[in-house]
């Protein structure tokens, strides 16, 4: 009898429907379009057009915690569940202890981007308005902002209704491939927010800060729906310069560091596809 070949473990871009990947590539860069448009052609201010993209985050957040909802419940992925996917909290009881609380993945990414989209409402709330009128920046105009979210909540929710063809036969690691992106996404907005605020006081020139901010974005979200490099063997140039680095005596070189890296996110990717029919209701 031949030997079975163990197949590798689902990967975010091993999409089990080619066709899906397009028509998702095609949905962001529409998406990424819109606040494009606004502000080199409809004369969106940088304020206005950073107010939309933080409903852009917002929105898309609460679409992907969503899409996590369902796919658990179809699926029964040991991912939502298993370490690292999990995270703890601390909540206070009045007049009582501390007591920790597990989230599962779906809840802690909830938590987390909401988390940080709230602290980005604060600076941004700042920079909108104290910052950006007297830089350069402008001010939000309220009609163009509604018309940008508007048009953008209807390019995320198409992206949502799209995702919900074949929800079932994806993977663990397709939604967390797109749990890492939205998270990578959402430290490039409050990195601008945070660093961007002090360019600004500091060089009064928020249009030209604020085009190499939108260029970042797009960069962002196209990246997030292409096929990612990722080699079997580390790369031969990478590994004589890092085995150049002095090292410990005993420690690995770099090529053993890869492998066994390697072979360790593989067995945490085969163990997060595994399917538990004991899963509660409950993320």
């Amino acid at each position: 009898m031949k030997p079975t070949t163990p197949s590798r473990p689902p990967t975010a871009d091993a999409d089990p429907l080619p066709g899906h990947s397009v028509a998702q590539f095609a949905v962001a860069l529409v998406r990424n379009a819109i606040p494009v448009w606004g502000f080199f052609h409809a004369d969106w201010t940088p304020a206005t057009t950073l107010a939309v993209y933080w409903f852009e985050t917002l929105i898309g957040s609460l679409l992907i915690a969503l899409r996590m909802a369902i796919h658990r419940r179809l699926t029964h992925k040991r991912g939502y569940e298993v370490e690292p996917a999990t995270a703890t909290i601390t909540i206070s009881n009045k007049g009582g202890p501390a007591r920790p609380v597990k989230l599962g993945y779906a809840s802690g990414f909830l938590v987390g981007a909401l988390g940080f989209t709230l602290v980005h409402g604060i600076f941004l709330a700042v920079l909108l308005g104290f910052v950006l009128p007297d830089a350069g920046g402008g001010r939000v105009d309220p009609a163009a902002a509604r018309e940008g979210v508007l048009a953008v909540a209807a390019l995320l929710v198409l992206g949502f209704l799209v995702d919900l063809f074949g929800l079932r036969r994806r993977p663990f690691a397709w939604i967390k491939g797109m749990a890492d992106a939205a998270f990578a996404r959402i430290v490039i907005v409050h990195m601008t927010i945070i660093f961007g605020m002090f360019a600004v006081l500091l060089l009064h020139r928020a249009r030209a800060l604020f085009t190499i901010f939108l260029g970042l974005k797009f960069l962002a979200d196209v990246a997030a729906h292409t096929p990612q490099w990722k080699p079997k063997e580390p790369p031969a140039w990478m590994s004589r310069a890092l085995n150049r680095v002095p090292r410990g005596k005993g420690e690995e070189d770099f090529a053993s560091y890869w492998k066994r890296t390697e072979g360790e996110e593989a067995a945490r990717a085969a163990e997060d596809e595994r399917v538990d029919k004991h899963q509660g209701p409950t993320s």
